[in-house]
Formats: C-alpha cells, structure tokens, sequence
C-alpha cells in the first residue's frame, strides 16, 4: 500500500511544520509526516522550510532573532521528536550540510522503518551513509532534473530513495528506480487525478501531499 506522507504536516488550520500540523496529520491518519529542518548560528535545529528570516540566512541567525523575524518560535526539532517520535513515521528534510550528527543523535532511537533523511544535497547523504549506514536515506530531485541521469545520481549520492517531484514520474523511470533496487517517494502531490494515479501505482512506495485527507480518502477507494 503506497503511503501517504503529509508535506510539511499537511494543509490544515494550523502553520505548516508546526506540531499543530502533525498532531493534525496523526489524527487524519498520515503514514509519515515530512518536515524540513535548518540550523541556527548558535546551534538549535529548528523545523523550518524558508532559507532566510527577513533578509538574514537562517543559518547566520541566532533562534531568538528567527523568532524576532518571523513572529513566532518555530518548532526544535527536539520538541517535535517529543511530540510525535514513535507515533507516526518521519521523513526529515535536511536543508545544508554540516549538521547531519546532530540530526541523527536526536532521531537515533527510531528504527529505519519510521524515518527517512532525505535532502537535495548529495553531501548530505553520503554524511549520513558514513554516519549511519542503517539510516534510510532520500536523494530529492526537482521538475528540472534531467531524467535520464536521476537514477546514477540517486545511487552516487548514497541514497536508498529516489525522491522524484511529480513531474519526473513515468513507467521508464520508476522502472529504472525498481531495478537499482531504489524505492520512490513522490512531492508534492495535490491534484486529485494525480493523486488518484499515483497512489494506484504499486512502483510508488509513498506520496507527498498537502491534501491529506483527501489523498486517504481516495487510497481508501483504490
């Protein structure tokens, strides 16, 4: 059965990759939740999707002046790992090198089966094999990609996942993906004729959407 991944937490009442979200995603039932992570200039993991607060990288910023910024205290990943570790699966997106140990020492008590690390950085990936060989690990690819090269980038940078945006799939990809023996996971999914396909597709191990209690709700009546 194709999972379905809430992007972010999902489209709900509350602010996207705030724990109100994944609470929200855990109760419509989401098989993984996706969330983004970024380190501050003094060290805290925050899950955050924007590069910057303001005009100040995240990562030249201190967590109190990304509060000032923004208007809000993001969440640490610490307090989401509190909140929802072992409740549901997690899909963590991390946003730059340098801080995969960090990462991985605060999600180290789930088993691969409930998280992936997944990122659009190779140098991420490879960190995390070193690290972690165990660690599953997602190799993310954008609608500009060119398809003929994804898969040999996928296993070059390390990865066990080929995280493909929805307009990279077709038969001859995902069958070249099934025969490097990578699993696929598809972002972000929205339209109901896409989702309804994709979810049916058995070469598709997990789809990533804001629309979560649709996407259950038609996976229900596939």
């Amino acid at each position: 059965m194709t999972m379905v991944i809430a992007h972010r937490g999902g489209r709900g009442k509350a602010r996207d990759n705030s724990i109100e979200a994944f609470e929200e995603a855990i109760r419509a039932g989401a098989d993984m939740i996706e969330f983004d992570v970024r380190r501050t200039v003094d060290g805290e993991l925050i899950v955050f999707h924007g590069e910057k607060c303001g005009r100040t990288p995240i990562s030249a910023a201190t967590f109190s002046e990304v509060r000032s910024a923004i208007g809000y205290s993001p969440a640490t990943l610490s307090e989401v790992v509190e909140a929802v570790g072992g409740r549901v699966a997690m899909d963590v997106e991390i946003k730059e090198a340098g801080y995969e140990l960090q990462v991985l020492s605060q999600v180290a008590q789930f088993k691969a089966a409930c998280l992936v690390i997944t990122s659009f950085s190779s140098e991420v990936l490879q960190a995390v094999a070193n690290l972690d060989p165990g660690c599953r690990r997602g190799y993310i690819v954008g609608a500009r990609s060119r398809s003929s090269g994804v898969v040999d980038r996928t296993l070059a940078a390390g990865a066990t996942h080929l995280v493909m945006h929805r307009s990279q799939v077709g038969q001859e990809l995902l069958g070249r993906a099934r025969d490097a023996g990578l699993s696929v996971l598809v972002w972000t999914v929205n339209r109901k004729v896409e989702l309804v396909s994709m979810l049916a597709e058995p070469l598709i191990a997990g789809v990533i959407t804001d629309r979560t209690q649709l996407a259950l709700r038609l996976r229900d009546a596939i």
